[in-house]
C-alpha cells in the first residue's frame, strides 16, 4: 500500500498473506499509527541478542586476563553492570524478564559480587533481588499463575535456594526486605528467605528434652538486620497520622456542612464572579460589608447588656 509499512505473514497452505501495519494516508492520525507500531516492536522484542551482549561483558570484564585485577576494581565494573540490570529490570522491560532473572544470577557475577570484600556488593545484590520480587508481587498475590510466571517463580526459588545454600548470612542481614516484597500466599518461598541462619551458629537439637529456647546463650545475641526498617516503620506510621486526619477533617467537614443548612436553608447558590457585572459584584460586596457589620453591632450590644 502506499504511505503504509506491510507485514508478510505465511498461511497453513504456504502463501505469503499481507497484513497491514499502519497506513500513512488513512484518516486516523499519527497517534494511532504510532501506538500500533509500538506494540508491535514489543511483540516482536527478541531478548537473545542482548542478553547475549550482556553476558559477554560480564564474563569479559571479570575474566583474570582482564584489565580489572585487584577486588576493587572488579568490584566498581560489577556495581556498573549490576546498576545497568537495575535500569531495565522487568518492572520497566517486561520482555526481558527472562534474560534479567539468569543475568543476575550469572556465576560470574552474583557470586563474585556477594564475595566481594566488606560485603561491599550486597546492597546492590539485595536491590536486585528486591526489583524481582517486586515484579513478581502482583502476579504471586492471585491463585491462578500462567506458565511464563509459573517458570520465573521457579527461576527466582532456585536462586534462593542458592543463596541459601552458598550465603545464608545475605538472606539472614536482608530478610525484612525480602519478606516485605513476598506476599503470604507463598509459603515455601517465605519459609527459604526464613530459614536461613549464619554459618557460624550452631542450631540447637529440638529433640532435646526440657529445650527452652529463650534460656539458650545465642537469643542474648541481638540480631543484624541491614534493611532500612525504621524508614519503613515511620512511612507506615505516617501514612495512619494521614488517615486519621483526612478521617477527622470529612467529620468536620459533615458537622459544618449539616448546621449550615440547617440554619440557612433558604439560601441561594452563589454566582461565579465570572457571571457577575461589575455592579453586581458590588453590590455583593456591599452587602457581604453590611452584613459583617450587623453581627458586629449585634455581638456589641448583647456583651454591653449582658
Amino acid at each position: 500500500m502506499k504511505g503504509g509499512a506491510v507485514a508478510s505473514s505465511k498461511t497453513s497452505d504456504g502463501q505469503e498473506e499481507d497484513e497491514e501495519i499502519a497506513d500513512g494516508n488513512s484518516g486516523n492520525g499519527g497517534g494511532s499509527e504510532d501506538v500500533e507500531l509500538v506494540s508491535v516492536a514489543a511483540r516482536a522484542f527478541d531478548p537473545r541478542p542482548f542478553f547475549r551482549l550482556f553476558s559477554n561483558i560480564i564474563e569479559d570484564f571479570t575474566a583474570p586476563e582482564s584489565g580489572f585485577q585487584g577486588e576493587l576494581p572488579r568490584l566498581r565494573v560489577l556495581t556498573a553492570i549490576g546498576n545497568t540490570l537495575h535500569a531495565v529490570q522487568p518492572s520497566r522491560v517486561p520482555q526481558f524478564a527472562f534474560a534479567w532473572v539468569e543475568l543476575i544470577s550469572h556465576r560470574s557475577f552474583m557470586p563474585l559480587l556477594l564475595d566481594s570484600p566488606n560485603q561491599g556488593g550486597w546492597m546492590l545484590m539485595q536491590v536486585l533481588i528486591c526489583d524481582a520480587l517486586s515484579f513478581m508481587r502482583p502476579y504471586l498475590q492471585k491463585v491462578e499463575l500462567t506458565d511464563s510466571i509459573r517458570t520465573l517463580y521457579k527461576g527466582l526459588l532456585c536462586i534462593l535456594l542458592v543463596l541459601l545454600h552458598d550465603f545464608p548470612s545475605f538472606l539472614c542481614q536482608y530478610h525484612f526486605a525480602f519478606c516485605d516484597l513476598i506476599p503470604t500466599t507463598c509459603v515455601q518461598m517465605r519459609n527459604l528467605v526464613l530459614s536461613a541462619f549464619p554459618r557460624t551458629m550452631r542450631l540447637p537439637d529440638p529433640f532435646t528434652p526440657n529445650l527452652k529456647v529463650g534460656e539458650l546463650p545465642e537469643i542474648s545475641i541481638a540480631p543484624r538486620i541491614l534493611s532500612d526498617y525504621i524508614v519503613r516503620f515511620y512511612i507506615l506510621l505516617f501514612l495512619h497520622t494521614l488517615v486519621s486526619l483526612l478521617s477527622f477533617f470529612y467529620a468536620y467537614v459533615l458537622t459544618y456542612s449539616f448546621y449550615y443548612l440547617k440554619h440557612f436553608p433558604y439560601s441561594q447558590p452563589l454566582t461565579p464572579l465570572t457571571q457577575q457585572t461589575p455592579l453586581t459584584q458590588q453590590m455583593a460586596v456591599t452587602t457581604i460589608y453590611m452584613n459583617t457589620n450587623s453581627i458586629h453591632t449585634t455581638k456589641t450590644d448583647n456583651f454591653g447588656s449582658s
